[in-house]
């Protein structure tokens, strides 16, 4: 990954981030409209904001996962749950940007997947499974 470009890498990197975030808040914002105690509603909110990528990574067998590899990535997971737990997330805005956000987080988190099996010479195949 040495040969992209620096800014590219940077917005990518802030997209991928970005969607630690949001994927947090979305699942604490589901563990509070199904009443989730404490421990409910850390776990849905952690595992919905690092789940996947943990799993992509151990399934690459490449080293350490990226969210355990980087701290910055817990962190910002406990932000956006801390975020949905103190603050009450409903309304048409929320709906809007909860749908749209999720929908772009989806595409760079595809084109991770992709970008991660092709950097450890996996087939292209893989890369298309290891990207959903």
């Amino acid at each position: 990954m040495s040969d992209i470009d620096p800014l590219i890498w940077t917005l990518y990197k802030s997209f991928d981030l970005l969607g630690v975030v949001l994927n947090g808040m979305i699942g604490g914002t589901i563990a509070r409209q199904r009443n989730f105690d404490f421990v409910g509603f850390a776990f849905l909110a952690l595992f919905s904001a690092l789940g996947g990528g943990m799993i992509r990574d151990v399934l690459m067998q490449k080293g350490t996962a990226a969210a355990i590899a980087d701290p910055t990535y817990l962190l910002l997971a406990i932000a956006g749950a801390a975020f949905a737990l103190l603050t009450h997330l409903k309304g048409k805005a929320w709906e809007y940007f909860r749908v749209h956000g999720d929908s772009i987080i989806l595409g760079v988190w595809s084109v991770t997947g992709c970008v991660k099996a092709l950097t450890f010479d996996m087939p292209l195949t893989s890369a298309r499974v290891r990207s959903d």
